[in-house]
């Protein structure tokens, strides 16, 4: 839900192992079958016959390297997604709109102490075309980030964060699939830091010069 290397992340979750055999027994078991050969699951959904087919939007060719990957191990398991390349304005009137099956995207970490989850995770942000375009909801988490929102003590503050980090992460509203180890932008036997960075800022506030 947020950088694995932040404060607020909590460093004994663990992320959902790939495994292409549990993923076909669980499908397996929710009812979806290859019932016509085609090598793609169906299952019957209100009557219907409906293949596990879906299209993901992508916001230029940055991340088709890794949905070639995704795409692939996706056909292993029955699952047909298709890829859809678009330009950034189209993209984003889709993502107000809510017009999408799915959408691949990065946020940029903030490694401020004060980060607040409201944006991305808290109902609330699901209107007036808010950040939470996947309408992610869950009253428990919100209870904790309007609680998160009031609480200055520090380690009060982390011990809330960690909490909902693993109530979101539980629910898996994104497939999450990987986060920077660091950025580093310029580096010399001079130049001494506490920590590398992780956010799209230069992070000089971590940086001092001997």
């Amino acid at each position: 839900p947020w950088h694995n290397r932040s404060a607020f992340a909590d460093p004994d979750y663990k992320p959902v192992d790939f495994d292409l055999k549990e993923a076909v027994k669980l499908l397996k078991e929710d009812g979806w079958s290859d019932s016509d050969g085609d090598q793609i699951l169906d299952k019957k959904i209100n009557g219907k016959k409906t293949d596990f087919r879906f299209t993901t939007l992508l916001p230029g060719q940055s991340f088709k390297k890794y949905m070639v990957i995704f795409q692939e191990d996706a056909k292993n398991a029955g699952i047909d997604i298709q890829v859809k390349i678009t330009e950034w304005n189209t993209f984003i009137k889709k993502i107000d709109e809510r017009d999408f099956d799915a959408v691949v995207l990065a946020w940029g970490a903030d490694e401020s102490e004060n980060y607040d989850p409201k944006q991305i995770w808290h109902s609330d942000s699901i209107k007036n075309k808010g950040s939470n375009f996947i309408s992610y909801k869950n009253p428990e988490v919100d209870k904790l980030i309007d609680k998160i929102r009031l609480t200055l003590d520090k380690k009060e503050r982390i011990k809330l964060m960690r909490k909902a980090y693993r109530m979101i992460a539980d629910d898996v509203p994104y497939a999450f699939l990987f986060n920077h180890k660091y950025s580093l932008y310029a580096h010399s036997a001079r130049m001494k830091m506490k920590k590398n960075v992780y956010g799209y800022g230069v992070g000089y506030r971590l940086w001092w010069m001997d």
